[in-house]
């Protein structure tokens, strides 16, 4: 189904921005596989972007950090009292301006943390419907974000089994579905792992790579530069290119910041010298430029009909739990991530019941007046923006086994968390509700409710067959790698 240009530029343009915290380990070599390969699979075209396109040197980049936070937002039980109903809801489909940002815990101003590192943020917050306990739908990038585009888990995805995975072209993602559908579709990052060669970015008729800045040595990677800026100037100019929003759009940007090696930003890291004060000096520093992007969108025609959405990937361990960074373990703090969302019409809210970022494309679609994938895992929230009650539904995290970490999944319901550690042969279960740090193992004390909690895990995975991924030996070139 497509729409003619005509007809797009007579639509009211309608904007749902996707913000999507990411944050991920990075590599590259995807290999075609002509038997994988599908007739009329829609490809990227990549662009590379300069990366001094803002204009802005440093001294204009220090943004005053507010001493405080927004205030806080209405409680859910208030707001939900005077929420509109769905009738309010745009029977035009929606466009879409996607933001991804990497390795964000929902450690934030407006969750009530106590470091002002996202005054932006928190500004969009407060006109916005701040879901309180969302999870990410695996352990680390490559496993999280193309899934989560696919309203899929990554071991039921066709792909390699390398740690920079490649996802085959059986896998239908959400750019793909919005294109055919008569949306422009583009993006932007600023990492290898977003090249056209590994599937991620499948669907987009403009990608565009922007270069990092820094002043590390030659042949550091990529860990040590940053591209927050660029990556801001491309998404603004991308907004206002006639050529993608003339009429119905899907754009999406991922912001890599804040995955370590954690640097220091100056005006910005404020915050100490240890690894989680470098931590949150990133954030602040991404969150000017996320500030750009929506001070840019705001001030525009396109704001009167635009819906944004913020979360992330996966979180960021500080030694919790006797580990840092993220991937291989399943622990809150790694696998804990923002959602908020604002579309045309919502009253600002925060609603409390988990959801999974599963939910995000099929969300998508519904506001997109599109049908929802066949087969997909998740399911629209879109009518609990305009005031729908929805149900909480049981949260997988998915980590299948890669050659640096085991298979390890959780499974949530009823606010209990259970850890299936299959290659130890190990079960842990806590109650979220009163020990939202997992320091309590509950298996011994609570046997009855360990069998409840694991014949729903079994019920749930019957549902979702593996795929084997497929065998690729790395390039003999390939330099090591940092395991995380």
């Amino acid at each position: 189904m497509t729409r003619s240009r005509g007809r797009r530029r007579g639509l009211a343009l309608l904007c749902a921005i996707l913000v999507v915290a990411e944050s991920g380990t990075f590599g590259c070599g995807r290999e075609r596989h002509p038997e994988h390969e599908s007739p009329g699979r829609v490809g990227a075209t990549s662009e590379r972007a300069g990366a001094d396109a803002d204009g802005l040197g440093d001294a204009d980049r220090i943004a005053p950090v507010a001493a405080g936070r927004a205030e806080a937002l209405p409680e859910e039980g208030v707001a939900q009292a005077s929420a509109p109903d769905a009738a309010l809801r745009s029977d035009e489909p929606l466009s879409f301006l996607l933001i991804t940002v990497d390795t964000l815990r929902p450690d934030l101003g407006f969750t009530g943390y106590e470091r002002p590192v996202s005054p932006n943020l928190d500004q969009f917050a407060q006109r916005s419907i701040v879901y309180e306990h969302a999870y990410s739908i695996s352990t680390y990038t490559a496993f999280s974000i193309p899934p989560m585009m696919a309203s899929r888990y990554p071991s039921e995805m066709p792909r390699t089994d390398r740690h920079e995975v490649k996802y085959l072209s059986q896998n239908v993602l959400l750019a793909e579905r919005l294109r055919a559908a008569g949306y422009h579709t583009a993006g932007a990052a600023s990492h290898f792992l977003f090249a056209p060669q590994l599937g991620w970015i499948d669907g987009f008729e403009r990608f565009v790579s922007v270069p990092s800045e820094g002043a590390a040595p030659a042949g550091s990677s990529l860990d040590w530069h940053h591209s927050s800026r660029g990556l801001a100037q491309t998404a603004i100019q991308l907004l206002s290119d006639p050529q993608i929003t003339s009429g119905p759009f899907f754009i999406w940007v991922h912001f890599v910041d804040p995955h370590s090696q954690y640097l220091e930003h100056k005006g910005f890291s404020n915050f100490g010298h240890d690894p989680r004060g470098l931590y949150d000096g990133e954030v602040a520093y991404t969150d000017f430029d996320i500030g750009q992007v929506l001070s840019t969108l705001a001030a525009s025609p396109l704001a009167e009909h635009t819906a944004i959405i913020f979360t992330a990937d996966h979180g960021e361990a500080f030694g919790e739990h006797g580990e840092t960074h993220h991937g291989r373990h399943i622990w809150e703090e790694i696998v804990r991530i923002p959602l908020v969302v604002f579309a045309p019409g919502v009253v600002p809210r925060r609603i409390a019941r988990r959801i999974s970022a599963v939910e995000i494309a099929p969300t998508i679609l519904d506001l997109a007046k599109l049908p929802e994938e066949s087969g997909a895992r998740g399911r629209s929230f879109a009518p609990e923006l305009y005031g729908a009650d929805v149900p909480e539904r049981p949260i997988l995290i998915d980590q299948p086994r890669n050659p640096y970490y085991p298979l390890k999944r959780a499974f949530i319901e009823g606010g209990y968390k259970l850890h299936d550690l299959p290659e130890s042969k190990t079960r842990l279960l806590f109650d979220l509700s009163r020990d939202p740090g997992e320091t309590q193992d509950l298996v011994a004390a609570e046997p009855e409710i360990l069998a409840r909690i694991r014949e729903s895990y079994e019920a749930f995975m019957s549902e979702i067959p593996p795929v084997a991924p497929l065998p690729v030996a790395p390039p003999p070139s390939a330099a090591p790698r940092e395991k995380r």
